[in-house]
């Protein structure tokens, strides 16, 4: 099964999907992602960017990643992340390639 790039979108507790969440909760999220067995590729000031096969995401996030679909709103099984991350967007080729 090939792998899936991602990025998880970390919540702030102020709201608003635009609000930037503080650096020890994505520090937080990511260490949770991890633990969970997705490979942690890199940290930013909004998510996490994360790689495993696609029926990993949907056992540990709750969601088939669809490259088309844009965002998509996870439901986390493990309790560490259900307040911490809201939604993913599937790094498709060509956004890889951009960077």
């Amino acid at each position: 099964m090939p792998c899936v790039r991602a990025t998880v979108h970390v919540t702030s507790p102020q709201g608003g999907p635009s609000s930037r969440p503080a650096p020890d909760r994505v520090k937080q999220a990511a260490e949770s992602l991890r633990r969970l067995g997705f490979v942690v590729l890199g940290a930013g000031r909004f998510g996490v960017s994360i790689q495993a096969d696609a029926l990993h995401f949907k056992e540990a996030l709750g969601v088939t990643p669809a490259e088309s679909a844009g965002a998509q709103a996870v439901a986390p099984r493990d309790t560490s992340l259900i307040d911490l991350v809201d939604y993913l967007e599937v790094m498709t080729p060509s956004s890889l390639a951009d960077s």
